[in-house]
């Protein structure tokens, strides 16, 4: 009867030791995930060495009968960053036709007369889904801005962005597939 009790005794410090040690592997600090961003999130601008990182690309198709406008929108999951481009082109005779149904691979100016960037911001959102707008076209010094389009596929792009601004400059690029709308 008396080997019972030391049983007892042992099993109790073992569960001990091990409740501990579980303890042990479960905490770890969060700095590391908080200050590098994960390896998905490649796609980012920079202003001001503050980086802005980017993981969906949705591009929206708007026409009417004088003019057709592109939005880019670039965000990241959750969205705590979000930069939006619109460029555009006026209808004309001297436009090929097929720059009006797809988003053309080009050198898009800041408001040129024929394909070009008509109007971006820069928002940096909040846990409570407010935000703040960091920078927008009303931002561009002359017309330093320009962003350039390379289509990979049917869906993926590259986005090249320089943007000369009286905050600094606004550069950086975002690439992938793209989720269509209104094409």
């Amino acid at each position: 009867m008396t080997l019972y009790p030391v049983s007892f005794k042992i099993m109790k410090k073992i569960l001990l030791i091990l409740s501990f040690a579980i303890l042990l592997s479960c905490s770890s600090s969060d700095e590391n995930e908080i200050s590098t961003p994960p390896s998905s999130k490649n796609n980012f601008v920079t202003l001001n060495e503050t980086k802005y990182y980017f993981d969906k690309i949705k591009i929206t198709r708007d026409a009417n009968d004088g003019f057709v406008i592109f939005w880019i929108d670039m965000q990241d999951t959750p969205t705590t960053n979000r930069l939006v481009l619109s460029l555009g082109y006026f209808k004309s005779n001297s436009v090929p036709s097929d720059h009006y149904y797809d988003l053309t691979p080009l050198t898009y100016p800041y408001k040129g007369n024929s394909a070009s960037l008509k109007s971006f911001y820069l928002r940096k959102y909040k846990g409570d889904g407010t935000y703040s707008v960091i920078s927008n076209e009303s931002d561009i010094i002359g017309k330093q801005a320009r962003v350039i389009i390379t289509r990979n596929s049917d869906t993926n792009y590259n986005f090249d962005i320089n943007f000369v601004t009286n905050l600094g400059t606004i550069s950086g690029s975002c690439s992938g597939e793209a989720e269509k709308t209104g094409f």
